[in-house]
């Protein structure tokens, strides 16, 4: 979906108080499905501080936008596994320094994403079908590759561009000021996790930044394929200075 197309879905769900797009058709629970569902959503809400939008506005049994019960559950994994990484819960809503929204869309053919700047006013986080389409392990991940942009974007761009500058992840011209670098993630200090030749990593410094988060948090997902690059040692160090360290 082109970035144009993702502008048009959040305007629109800003207009409509937002709701979430294409939205016809609603999760319904069982009593038992309902029961666990409202307990995920309040421990998130209050040992994490993650609020989950969009479940039980029509009474207990409605799962909104989420399908199924077991999207809730991973999502809420994924919260747990980015607490683990991050020194448990007190340290995790100390990093977030405040409400993580957590909002589900059902369109087709979205990845999630962390919508910047006003456009958050729909969530921090937006996961759509194609997050809970490909298997758990991929739906821990990309929901801590979208709670590091929410990082990111909370310390202004800190972690990306700080990233950049201690990996060396841009090319410099020997006679222009470094400012007028270029991002390059192939010049970095140590590889990018993922992919050895066409890592995600490489479109931008903040999915440098949100992919070694990612890794940090899951280094299983990426770990499944012997040919994929994990993170290096002075990745993590950087990662754990920046997020762990007083």
């Amino acid at each position: 979906m082109s970035q144009r197309l993702l502008i048009f879905l959040l305007a629109a769900s800003l207009l409509t108080g937002g709701a979430a797009p294409g939205a016809s058709t609603r999760g319904r629970f069982s009593p038992a499905e309902a029961a666990r569902a409202a307990h995920l959503v309040a421990v998130l809400r209050e040992r994490y501080h993650v609020i989950v939008t969009g479940y039980g506005q029509a009474g207990p049994d409605d799962g909104g936008a989420w399908r199924t019960l077991t999207e809730l559950e991973w999502t809420a994994e994924a919260v747990w596994r980015l607490a683990l990484a991050l020194g448990g819960p007190e340290s995790f809503r100390h990093l977030f320094g405040g409400n993580v929204r957590v909002a589900r869309w059902t369109v087709a053919g979205l990845r999630a994403f962390a919508p910047p700047g006003q456009l958050a006013l729909v969530g921090d986080v937006v996961l759509t079908d194609y997050h809970f389409e490909h298997g758990r392990l991929y739906a821990l991940y990309l929901t801590a590759h979208e709670f590091g942009h929410v990082l990111d974007t909370r310390r202004g761009g800190r972690l990306s561009q700080d990233l950049v500058a201690t990996l060396g992840a841009r090319h410099c011209h020997p006679h222009l000021p470094m400012a007028d670098c270029t991002f390059d993630v192939s010049a970095a200090a140590e590889p990018a996790p993922g992919h050895p030749r066409e890592p995600y990593a490489r479109h931008s410094p903040e999915e440098y930044w949100a992919e070694v988060f990612a890794a940090y948090v899951l280094p299983d997902y990426y770990a499944r394929n012997s040919r994929n690059h994990r993170l290096g040692a002075r990745t993590r160090a950087f990662v754990i200075n920046h997020l762990l360290r007083p």
